[in-house]
């Protein structure tokens, strides 16, 4: 599964916007649990909100056109978007 993400998730983000921008969102939250630095969690936080939204503003205009070409993609940024909405409460509120 590891390899999956780190290879074939990664290749299928270069074709596809959506998945780039929730790649990054996931990317951004993960690094808020790194770092203590308050002003640095709160640029990390907001990057992943906006990275968030435009995935999900992209994945809005794609959701009526699925095809062969898109589905694997938009497969992986909708589990992307799902450990998305665990992690921005536990990167919010830490406690």
């Amino acid at each position: 599964m590891e390899w999956v993400w780190q290879n074939l998730v990664l290749e299928e983000s270069l074709s596809h916007p959506h998945l780039l921008n929730g790649l990054l969102a996931l990317s951004a939250i993960h690094l808020v649990t790194k770092t203590d630095d308050e002003p640095r969690r709160d640029a990390l936080i907001n990057a992943a909100e906006r990275y968030q939204g435009r995935a999900i503003s992209m994945l809005a205009r794609i959701i009526g056109n699925l095809s062969p070409s898109n589905c694997n993609a938009t497969f992986c940024l909708s589990s992307i978007l799902v450990i998305c909405a665990w992690g921005f409460p536990l990167i919010a509120h830490p406690t």
